[in-house]
Formats: C-alpha cells, structure tokens, sequence
C-alpha cells in the first residue's frame, strides 16, 4: 500500500508539471518539498471459523481434548482440559506424555476473549486455505492457516488447521523448523477424540491392568421395577497394554444363557464408558454388602430432568480393587411409569 502512494503523489505531479507548459508565463517552479510518508494499512483482522459464542456454547459442560502428538520425531499423546467452565471462562490444564516421560502444565485460567484474542494474535498475517483433511478423530473441513517466522538461526513454518466442527480448538497443528545449518525439526499434533470431562476413578490404569493379567470372571444379580430377574457374567481373558478380552453371558427372566463371541475392548474406549461425566455429579463414600463380600465404595450419582420424565444414575466402585463395579442402577420415570434396573455384583473371582 504505502508504494501505491507514492506511486499516485508521483502521478500528480507530472499532470500538474504538464499544465504548466502551455500557460502564458511559467510559474515559478516550487522548491522540493519532503513528502509525506503513507500511514501503514491496518492488518487484516484474523477470521476463525467460530466465534465466543459459539466456543462458550460447545464448551458449557467442559471439554477434553485428546491429541496424538509427534515431537521431534518422538510419538506421544497430549490432552488438553477445559475444565471448570463458567460463563466468563474456563481453566485449562494440558498434559504431555512422550515416550513414557509426562509433562503437565500447571491449570492455566483465561477468559473467553483472551482464549479467541490469543488465537488470532498466533495467526495473524497469515496465509489461509480451504482444506479437507482427515485426522485419527474423523475427516474435517478446515480453514489452514500459514505463518512462516524468519530468525537469525532458522525458518519456522506453523500451520493450524481450524473447524467449525470443533468449536475453539485446532483440528491440526504442526511446525516445521528448518536450522541454518540444514537441521530439520516437525513437531505436530493431531485430534484424537472430544469428550466430556469424566469423574476421577478411585483406581489408575496402572493398577487395573496389573490386578486383572491373570484374568477374572464377575457375575452380577439383574432385578428391574416390571419384576423381572437373571444374571449376566463377563470373563476378562488376553491383558495387555493395549487392551483385553470381554466374554459376557446373559440370562434373562429364566431364559436360556446366551453367551456373546469374545469381544476385544481397548482400554480408553472402557474408561470411557466406566467413567460418567463429572458435569452435575455427585461423589460420595459407602459401604455395600453383597453375596460378594464387603466393599468400600466410592458413589457416584447424578439425576437429569428431561422433556416429561426424569432418571438417576449411580454407580458404586470397589476403592480396593482395581476396576470393580460393586453396583450399578439407574431410575427414572416417563409419564408416571416408574423404571428401574440394578445390576449387583454377586461373584468376583480373580484368575483364570
């Protein structure tokens, strides 16, 4: 912009020097006069695909974001947390774990405009395209942004790929180092799943994949408000790191067993269903006895009203071993018919 300028005051001056010419008498010609600088255009403010609203919207109940990360060429995963969540802002807590080693960030407290305000500020001036990639959570369309930062020692390239799909966070993000000395670094992170912030369990992972590589088989008692009765089993076989091995077998109001093929369960996918979100729950201590034995129990409970009916939901797990459901019920009622459905747990025996 500011050569255009120049370029138009030039122009003027030659039109004006023309007219001169073919006058009487010649004016005096003007002494040079310094010309004035342009003022510098204002940068383009930075257009993301989603705004406060929309980011606040999405996020009211908390958000986990989970990433498959590469860092320097060493493979790892990344969650970022947003959580608690409030009508000004949100706490977000990031944690990194590369080859075995964890980094956590201490919780870091923003508003929702310096969360939309430092992203634009990391994107600004750069060069964008419409894109559809697709990464381990799914296929986007995304806005990518470039920017390339030129120092004394290298050029870093950064791209962040953006979706309306995912309000507030990148789908993508990646930067590409290249040293003066002819090094190359690319770091990148890539979206994984989106989920709810969940209860902590009174167990870690660890733990559970330690109590249960021998095997174990559960068997728990069915009663339901309609009076109906049975039992269901599972035998937990093949634990590794990776995951392990379900056999369920269920048997309904005197019906024959029907015993399901093996299914193999990956351990975040059975988190993820142990573990309810943490929205509106409620956490509690008890003691349960069961055909089992005695278990200290960590309770979990949260009730949601819903378009004519209401439901509870609670759930009691072992605090001594390791990725046991004691009890499991849920309550509700639609239109004045009650419902319910407990599963207790009857039978546990460790091994094969």
């Amino acid at each position: 912009m500011f050569s255009i300028c120049r370029w138009a005051l030039a122009l003027s001056f030659i039109v004006l020097g023309s007219a001169a010419v073919v006058a009487d008498k010649a004016p005096e010609r003007p002494k040079p006069q310094p010309q004035p600088e342009a003022p510098p255009a204002a940068a383009e403010e930075v257009k993301l695909p989603w705004g406060i609203e929309e980011v606040s919207e999405d996020w009211k109940q908390g958000r986990v974001f989970s990433f498959a990360v590469s860092i320097g060429g060493k493979a790892g995963q990344a969650t970022m947390t947003a959580d608690p969540v409030t009508k000004d802002g949100f706490t977000l807590t990031t944690a990194l774990q590369v080859e075995g080693v964890e980094h956590k960030d201490k919780p870091d407290k923003k508003t929702w405009e310096e969360h939309i305000n430092s992203l634009k500020t990391q994107l600004k001036g750069a060069e964008t395209e419409e894109v559809e990639i697709e990464v381990k959570a799914g296929k986007y369309t995304c806005t990518c942004y470039s920017v390339v930062i030129a120092t004394r020692a290298a050029t870093r390239t950064q791209k962040y790929w953006l979706s309306s799909s995912v309000p507030g966070i990148f789908v993508k993000a990646e930067r590409t180092e290249l040293r003066h000395d002819d090094t190359k670094r690319v770091d990148s992170w890539e979206l994984a799943s989106v989920d709810l912030p969940r209860i902590s369990l009174p167990w870690s992972l660890a733990q559970v994949q330690e109590a249960w590589k021998a095997g174990l088989t559960l068997k728990y008692a069915i009663t339901s408000e309609t009076g109906e009765s049975g039992w269901a089993s599972m035998t937990i076989t093949e634990v590794n790191a990776e995951g392990f091995t379900m056999t369920r077998t269920l048997a309904i109001e005197g019906r024959d067993p029907r015993t399901d093929e093996p299914r193999v369960t990956r351990w975040e996918s059975w988190l993820r269903e142990l573990a309810p979100p943490s929205h509106d729950a409620k956490l509690s201590e008890e003691v349960l006895e069961t055909k089992a034995g005695s278990f200290e129990c960590l309770l979990f409970a949260r009730s949601e009203k819903r378009e004519g009916g209401s439901s509870t939901q609670r759930i009691y797990y072992s605090k001594k071993d390791p990725g046991i459901v004691v009890m499991m019920s849920i309550e509700g009622g639609q239109e004045g018919a009650k419902d319910l459905e407990i599963w207790t747990l009857v039978e546990l025996k460790w091994g094969k």
